[in-house]
């Protein structure tokens, strides 16, 4: 019993909370360049998309601008790295954002404290991290709102990737040899 005690209190030390990062792209005009090109292809390829596509060099320039666009947009594109609060934060908060609607356990404003609160990168002084989450569209901001109450109120638990899993299932199938004797 003493063996578990010491055990758990050495986890304790290593604890972190979870935490979880969200890619915020600055140069909107850079993701409706995307968008523009990626219409452009799918006029290109109307009938039947993967044979009007292939070896078509209009489709191929076009694509090659995607790519293009893609990575001059990775150049102004922030991870905000969330972390979750400690279970009395997130009470605090849920007590000062009470809902209207008692279905809710929470009202939405909550989000207005959690979502600063809970960045833990990039490195922000309280000016320039309010320049930047002001300027947000609704979208990013429901995308850093998302990813702070999954921190908050979700369960916990160690997620499980159904692609990781599904990869090494499909990589284990396709490494078997055939038996000799067959």
């Amino acid at each position: 019993m003493n063996k578990d005690v010491k055990d758990i209190r050495d986890l304790l030390q290593q604890r972190t909370r979870p935490s979880m990062s969200v890619s915020i792209c600055l140069r909107g005009d850079l993701t409706a360049e995307i968008y523009r090109l990626d219409e452009q292809l799918v006029e290109l390829g109307k009938e039947n998309f993967d044979t009007r596509l292939t070896g078509n060099a209009e489709a191929k320039r076009i694509a090659q601008r995607i790519e293009d666009v893609r990575a001059e947009a990775k150049q102004y594109t922030v991870e905000v790295v969330l972390q979750a609060l400690e279970r009395k934060q997130w009470a605090d908060l849920v007590a000062k954002h009470k809902p209207q609607d008692k279905t809710q356990d929470f009202a939405p404003t909550i989000y207005n404290d959690a979502v600063p609160a809970c960045i833990v990168e990039p490195d922000m002084d309280a000016d320039t991290r309010d320049k930047f989450l002001d300027g947000l569209t609704q979208g990013q901001w429901d995308e850093l709102a998302g990813a702070v109450h999954a921190l908050n109120v979700g369960d916990g638990a160690v997620p499980f990737s159904r692609l990781a899993s599904r990869a090494l299932r499909e990589s284990d199938e396709t490494s078997k040899q055939p038996d000799p004797g067959e």
